[in-house]
């Protein structure tokens, strides 16, 4: 069993919940996005620890919905095959993301 800690936000946000989770071998980042009742993880660098970090942040924000932002590590489409591949137009910048959007299984 890894450690997995937390850093704490104290600044609230309307609409989501911000997050950085990590162990000794990696982090995930992102938030919580209240109205969707979705993890949105828009950063991760994992060596073989993204399920059970994944797997906390689940647990935590009490939801298997999740969407891998903006995923570029071609690892990732295999660790998360099932998961469904959409683009998705960033309301900040204005341009297509491509994603992956699916539920999360917990073993």
């Amino acid at each position: 069993m890894i450690k997995i800690t937390e850093h704490k936000f104290t600044k609230k946000y309307d609409g989501f919940t911000p997050f950085h989770i990590e162990c000794c071998r990696g982090i995930i980042a992102g938030s919580f996005q209240h109205k969707e009742n979705r993890i949105c993880i828009s950063n991760c660098f994992c060596q073989n620890c993204l399920k059970e970090l994944v797997s906390y942040a689940v647990k935590k924000f009490g939801t298997d919905k999740i969407l891998f932002y903006n995923i570029l590590n071609p690892i990732m489409f295999e660790i998360l095959r099932g998961f469904e591949k959409v683009i998705i137009l960033d309301p900040i910048f204005d341009e297509e993301v491509v994603c992956l959007e699916g539920r999360w299984k917990i073993n």
